[in-house]
Formats: structure tokens, C-alpha cells, sequence
């Protein structure tokens, strides 16, 4: 899910997952996984990116999970490994790691 520019004033994680849902229909991620993207979800918080997250199952998705970044790192005690650690686990992350089995079969822009 690929969600892109800046939110408007008032616009909150919540409307960003019901807009995607209603694109989506309650089922239309049944047996997949939400993968969220885009500059919009880069700059939600670390709260908000839980709140999209943990509404992908409203649209029938299994799990939502969010690219680690910047924001993962930052967060105080929320992480048992060093910096440089987790810097390297997300430049990883990022490369596409070393899953060969693992597809998109779809994107979905907001």
C-alpha cells in the first residue's frame, strides 16, 4: 500500500487505512499481508503507524507491517539493539533482504 504527499490538517492514521479499506472492500486483502509505503506513512509517528497496522485486519489482511526507518530507531526504549545494529538491520530491510519467495502481486496507491 503505497501512500503518498502530505496529510491535510485533521487527517489522522485512521483516515489514511479507512480510505484504503473502502478502496479495498472489507475482504480484499483475505489471505495477505499490507505492506505500507510512501511519504505519507514515513511521516506518521510511531503511534500512528501501530494504528495502521493493527486496522489491516478490518480489510481482511492477516498482518500490516511497516518498512523500518528512521522512526523505529529514534524511539526510546523500544529497541534492545545498538544503533548501528539497527541501522543495518534496515538497510537490509530495505535491499530486499534475502527472501527470494517473497512477491507483490499488487499495489494499491492512495
Amino acid at each position: 500500500m503505497r501512500v503518498e504527499g502530505k496529510l491535510a490538517r485533521g487527517v489522522s492514521a485512521k483516515d489514511i487505512i479507512l480510505a484504503l479499506i473502502a478502496r479495498l472492500g472489507i475482504g480484499g486483502g483475505t489471505g495477505h499481508v499490507f505492506e505500507y509505503t510512501g511519504s505519507a506513512i514515513r511521516a506518521l509517528s510511531m503511534e500512528e503507524r501501530m494504528t495502521v497496522c493493527n486496522m489491516s485486519i478490518e480489510g481482511g489482511a492477516r498482518a500490516g507491517m511497516i518498512a523500518p526507518d528512521e522512526c523505529d530507531v529514534r524511539v526510546p526504549g523500544r529497541t534492545r539493539v545498538s544503533r548501528p545494529k539497527a541501522e543495518r538491520g534496515i538497510a537490509l530491510w530495505h535491499s530486499g533482504g534475502n527472501c527470494p519467495r517473497m512477491t507483490a502481486p499488487r499495489t494499491t496507491r492512495l
